[in-house]
């Protein structure tokens, strides 16, 4: 005990040095390395930052947490809290002269919402007008009243953007314990392990969490959603309803056009958990009653996201059409009947590894940037569609994964619908679901690695067969290589083609070998 209690004292004594280093560092970064004032509100947050990591693994200790959750939590909070104080110093040095850019902001939205916060926090109005319509960059509100209440209590008299990152980043940081969490509940440590670590570096959710956006915060807390819904139904833990409900409530600030497609996937998932309790045994009336009324309201939800999906994404395909060289290209190519198709299809596979190696006109940082995007999200998709072939394999579509499966191949194209097949918006809605999306991937590893069959392998060699062949369509539009683009279907073709040829060959070679 003795030992236990001195332990914690350090700990605490570490945690308090740490917090209070940690605020006079951002408070002197902020003021481009001239001052540390403002470091008492750098301090303020570094506590409640703090105190939501108390919160957090207090609520999962019964969860036989490792000892190295909190350090892989710790690094994940300071690897985006460093990239989010990275962009202030770097955007205006190697980024691109826009306001936007010069004032150090990823992206334009946060650029204008932060402003109207700060001015929201100094105006003195009630800071429940931030859900009132105050600004037309954050339709919801959570992210502009949360902005604007850490300027107006925590801030002084100079707008210090980087006061938020510390929130965001901790919360985005969170997450990775509650994936943790979920993913040993459904596949075991090991898969538990590689979602976590996953999630801690997945450049989605890096960037998102070190910024202004509010998927710093609908990440976690579709994690920690997921969570408590599988938790009460193996347990039944009545509390667990209730910290549902409030984080839930919590979620709706930041995007109910969010909270539509988490009620989607969450509803699937608990479809499937139904599944595989009930399979084969007799229902009670009572039971179809409660499938009954799930249906109809499955399908009520589906129709009101589905008028709003309709009508948003008419907008954002013009912008795809207007912006894009590719996709222009393509509409011109192509029958008017298969744009929409070609831009979900086209918005699933971006940030595309092949444009981001060969972006003409970015800068070294945003070039830099894209390839990391791009490299996370191919082995992201390529885990995905290994997961797809393993529950095709097992027949698994109504299990708890695969149901799961279902809800995240559905919001990735959902997102690319809803943004047109954009670079930014698409990829950000679908990583609201970042978590589930890496768990899946983590169970499918630990699947190729229980099984060692070849699956994996073909399916990653196969995916890079066809990145190969949409690089050489690329290479002529960036450089000089000596032979004609044609058009990237073209190219899409012989690497399918070349990926069957490959397919058929590793099959043939293994026969008598071992199990393909």
């Amino acid at each position: 005990d003795a030992v236990m209690t001195t332990r914690k004292g350090f700990t605490l004594a570490g945690m308090g040095i740490g917090a209070v280093s940690l605020s006079f560092l951002l408070a002197w970064i902020s003021q481009n390395f001239a001052s540390v004032s403002g470091w008492a509100g750098f301090l303020a947050a570094a506590l409640i930052a703090l105190l939501l990591g108390w919160a957090a693994f207090t609520h999962l200790r019964g969860e036989e947490l490792p000892g190295w959750l909190p350090w892989l939590v710790l690094g994940a909070v300071l690897f985006r809290l460093a990239l989010g104080v990275f962009w202030f110093y770097a955007l205006p040095k190697w980024g691109y002269p826009t306001d936007q850019q010069q004032a150090g902001y990823i992206m334009f939205d946060p650029f204008l919402r932060d402003g109207q916060a700060w001015d929201l926090a100094q105006s003195g109005e009630p800071l429940i007008e931030a859900f009132r319509g105050y600004s037309a960059h954050d339709q919801y509100g959570g992210m502009l009243y949360l902005s604007a209440w850490m300027y107006r209590y925590l801030g002084g008299d100079v707008h210090l953007p980087q006061l938020v990152l510390v929130l965001t980043s901790a919360v985005s940081g969170i997450g990775a314990a509650y994936l943790w969490a979920f993913s040993r509940r459904m596949w075991g440590q090991q898969a538990a392990a590689w979602a976590a670590v996953g999630l801690t570096v997945y450049p989605e959710a890096v960037v998102l969490g070190g910024a202004h956006m509010r998927e710093a915060f609908t990440i976690p807390l579709g994690a920690a959603l997921g969570f408590l819904l599988l938790r009460f139904w193996q347990e039944r833990r009545k509390a667990d309803i209730g910290v549902f409900l409030l984080l839930f409530a919590f979620t709706l600030a930041f995007s109910w056009a969010y909270v539509l497609l988490l009620l989607m996937v969450l509803g699937l998932f608990l479809f499937g958990l139904w599944v595989e309790q009930w399979a084969g045994k007799k229902l009670s009336a009572w039971q179809w009653a409660a499938a009954a009324v799930g249906g109809v309201g499955a399908v009520f939800l589906s129709k009101l996201f589905w008028d709003a999906l309709s009508r948003m994404s008419e907008f954002q395909s013009g912008l795809s059409e207007t912006y894009s060289g590719v996709v222009q290209a393509m509409f011109d190519r192509i029958p008017a009947a298969l744009h929409t198709p070609f831009l979900v299809v086209y918005g699933v596979v971006r940030p595309l590894l092949p444009a981001a190696i060969l972006g003409k006109g970015d800068s070294w940082l945003w070039r830099a940037l894209g390839i990391y995007r791009a490299v996370g999200w191919t082995i992201v998709l390529a885990l995905l569609l290994y997961a797809s072939l393993l529950v095709i394999r097992k027949k698994g579509w109504f299990s708890a994964a695969g149901m799961l499966l279902w809800g995240s191949w559905l919001v990735s194209l959902i997102a690319a619908y809803r943004a047109g097949g954009d670079l930014w918006d698409n990829p950000r809605y679908r990583a609201g679901f970042a978590a589930f999306q890496l768990g899946l991937a983590a169970w499918a590893v630990l699947e190729q690695k229980k099984q060692q069959d070849a699956l994996l392998r073909r399916v990653l060699v196969s995916a890079g067969m066809i990145v190969f062949w949409v690089l050489m369509w690329y290479l002529p539009r960036y450089t000089a290589a000596p032979w004609r683009s044609g058009t990237v279907l073209d190219k899409v073709g012989v690497g399918l083609v070349t990926a069957g040829l490959y397919l058929l060959w590793d099959w043939v070679r293994l026969q008598g070998k071992e199990t393909p």
